[in-house]
């Protein structure tokens, strides 16, 4: 967002200005701004300022959903977004299969054949936690 010098009373429109986490202030101190069509996602904006047609939802994201998000803080194993009491067997693909193999975790590989016994494919599963992004609310 630096790339963004604004001046009391703008309006910013169509901007993409969302933050990696929850609650993060965005132009603080500058007073009088309009946001028109902007994803606001996880942010806070001025108080005195005018939001219209704004996606403002609070999203918490699990890094272990997206680890492509860069510096997005690192969730521990059982965080907030497990949803169940215990983990479970979900499927992966193959090469997430063979990391966690490698890392010891409990896994489970399935063959899938056809009607005449001829292998099409195998499933992959690795002992895991079902995790969701938690939603934390909208304005």
């Amino acid at each position: 967002m630096s790339e963004l010098n604004l001046k009391d009373g703008e309006t910013i429109r169509d901007r993409n200005l969302s933050q990696l986490v929850p609650g993060t202030p965005i132009f603080h101190g500058v007073k009088g701004l309009r946001f028109l069509r902007c994803n606001l996602t996880n942010c806070i904006v001025p108080e005195d300022a005018e939001v219209v047609d704004c996606n403002t939802a609070q999203v918490s994201f699990c890094s272990h959903l997206h680890p492509e998000m860069k510096g997005l803080p690192q969730c521990p194993e059982k965080c907030e977004h497990v949803i169940g009491d215990a983990p479970e067997l979900v499927e992966v693909d193959e090469q997430e299969y063979r990391q966690a193999r490698r890392g010891g975790k409990a896994l489970e590989v399935q063959d899938v054949k056809d009607v005449d016994g001829v292998l099409e494919r195998q499933v992959f599963r690795v002992r895991s936690w079902r995790r969701a992004d938690v939603m934390e609310g909208r304005r």
